[in-house]
């Protein structure tokens, strides 16, 4: 039987959460081990994509490890489809030009 917090059993792990631990470890990967790998991108260009694209990859952690917020407020803001949404902005706008 798996713990319980608060009475609440924990989410499953489901293909969504895996595919978001994938993602967001690969990206986070990626800038931790070759951050050189943005180096000829415009500085605006990094400074304006990489906030949005590190949210995001903050969101789909939390969502891979179960994280569930109480407040309707922060659940919202820690949907899933926010960190997809925030990550695909920041990888669009660092790889336009």
């Amino acid at each position: 039987m798996a713990a319980t917090i608060e009475g609440r059993a924990p989410a499953p792990f489901g293909p969504a959460r895996a595919l978001s631990f994938v993602v967001a470890l690969g990206v986070s990967g990626v800038l931790l081990i070759d951050p050189y790998v943005l180096g000829p991108q415009l500085s605006w260009r990094i400074h304006t994509g990489l906030p949005p694209l590190m949210l995001g990859v903050s969101i789909l952690f939390a969502h891979a490890v179960g994280f569930k917020p109480d407040a309707g407020a922060l659940r919202a803001a820690f949907h899933p489809l926010v960190g997809w949404l925030l990550l695909d902005a920041g990888a669009a706008i660092l790889a336009a030009g």
